[in-house]
């Protein structure tokens, strides 16, 4: 017991730098291709990544990129040469600039108010069940019941 208690509090910081050093683990310009080419939409083939695409251009333009790769040329580089001769739909994703900060803050606010509308609704009904299980909430709402609390409690004294 005592070893899975120390994995388990080691785990998420062997999970933090295993993340922290993946990206500085070199990998082979084929790698670094393949990778591209999965965040990449095709100019050939509408609505597939550039990976999928089984079109010729598809073939060399996965070529071209593993070519650049091969001599050197950065990913951001060769996004924005692909990009300029594709237009901006080659990317995946929209930037996170102009109407795509837009796309990108849309779900956030979604989600944020979906989150806070839980905590709302799940405070609103404790606070209601705290009510109805108190055992002076009922006796308060009743003037007979709370003239004879208050007699017993003359009568007490």
């Amino acid at each position: 017991m005592a070893l899975e208690s120390v994995l388990l509090r080691r785990f998420p910081f062997v999970c933090a730098v295993a993340l922290a050093v993946s990206p500085i683990i070199a990998s082979t310009p084929g790698q670094e291709a393949t990778a591209l080419t999965r965040e990449l939409m095709s100019p050939f083939c509408p609505g597939l990544l550039l990976s999928d695409c089984q079109s010729a251009g598809a073939r060399e333009l996965r070529a071209e990129i593993r070519r650049r790769f091969e001599a050197g040329e950065s990913k951001t580089e060769i996004v924005d040469d692909l990009v300029l001769r594709f237009g901006p739909g080659l990317r995946g994703q929209p930037e996170p600039r102009g109407i795509g900060a837009v796309a990108w803050a849309i779900p956030l606010l979604l989600a944020t108010a979906t989150f806070l509308g839980l905590v709302w609704r799940l405070r609103a009904a404790t606070a209601r069940v705290r009510q109805l299980d108190s055992p002076l909430a009922s006796a308060t709402e009743d003037p007979l019941v709370t003239a004879r609390i208050e007699d017993e409690l003359h009568a007490m004294d």
